[in-house]
């Protein structure tokens, strides 16, 4: 349910992503402080059509398994922390550690695809569309892989790392700590 959720609201939320992409990118400042949401929304669409407006979806709806990746890390550390027979007061850096682990994982196996999704949203913006930087998705995997290698594909990566990491830890950390208080049935194998 969690799969077919993401994949459908990656379809319905595409052309927004795009639209916040375009704005981000621009860097003209004559151009910015004219811009506005509907304005660039009407300008896509013109100018690109619904096409324009989906560029990058192949990209998000594969981003769209990231939460996945998430869960199955989290749980999976989570049944290997719990050999370790921790003592109750440690359980909450066990949450921390098993959250950060899981989105080190899934930063790993989806940083290159976001990278890819940014550069082809922006190579549409960025030079005519009749001239493109990139004719393809195929394309520009394979330059960035011959003009940079491995590195093109985790320009960034550190910084989201460091961010993710973080937020995942200490998300984990109050998702059990809520979970125990606020559904202790669940604790005991119980549902509603």
């Amino acid at each position: 349910a969690s799969v077919e959720a993401s994949i459908l609201c990656t379809l319905i939320t595409q052309p927004i992503w795009v639209i916040k992409t375009r704005m981000l990118l621009n860097t003209n400042p004559k151009i910015s402080e004219y811009q506005n949401f509907k304005r660039q929304v009407k300008e896509v669409y013109s100018h690109y059509g619904l096409k324009g407006a989906l560029r990058g979806l192949e990209l998000s709806l594969i981003l769209s398994f990231s939460g996945v990746i998430q869960m199955y890390v989290y749980e999976g550390s989570k049944i290997l922390f719990d050999r370790l027979k921790l003592p109750e007061s440690r359980l909450g850096e066990k949450h921390f550690i098993c959250g950060s682990l899981s989105k080190i994982f899934s930063i790993l196996l989806s940083y290159p695809i976001t990278t890819l999704r940014t550069r082809i949203q922006q190579s549409q913006f960025v030079t005519c569309s009749s001239d493109q930087k990139y004719k393809s998705l195929r394309d520009l995997a394979g330059r960035t892989w011959r003009e940079e290698g491995v590195r093109g594909l985790y320009k960034g990566m550190n910084a989201n790392l460091m961010k993710g990491m973080s937020q995942k830890g200490i998300y984990f950390y109050f998702y059990e700590i809520f979970k125990q208080y606020l559904f202790p049935s669940l604790q005991e194998g119980k549902i509603y």
